[in-house]
């Protein structure tokens, strides 16, 4: 690859990087959370490993038990993802602190 890195670990990477740039985007545009790094990040990791099992579990049902086309079955599963995925980053995620 680019700098002489297996594909393999080209992809980790990327996803690595991702997962990273999702969450500060998350953090400070989307839910504008003021918690802990420490706090957070962990939900953050939680809610979208959820999020991609429930993606994938879909594509399963889709694919092999409902024998939809696999592009709808990738569209369905992919709203799936969207939907669970903020959910959970809304609601437990970055969730928002009681005033007190």
């Amino acid at each position: 690859m680019l700098i002489g890195l297996s594909a393999e670990v080209s992809n980790v990477l990327g996803y690595a990087i991702g997962l990273v740039v999702s969450y500060i985007a998350h953090k400070i545009w989307t839910f504008k959370s003021e918690a802990s790094h420490k706090k957070e990040f962990p939900k953050f990791l939680t809610s979208v490993v959820t999020a991609y099992g429930l993606n994938l579990l879909m594509l399963v049902i889709c694919v092999r038990v409902l024998s939809i086309n696999p592009y709808l079955s990738q569209l369905i599963s992919g709203g799936v993802y969207v939907v669970t995925s903020f959910f959970f980053l809304k609601y437990f995620t970055f969730k928002p602190r009681l005033q007190e």
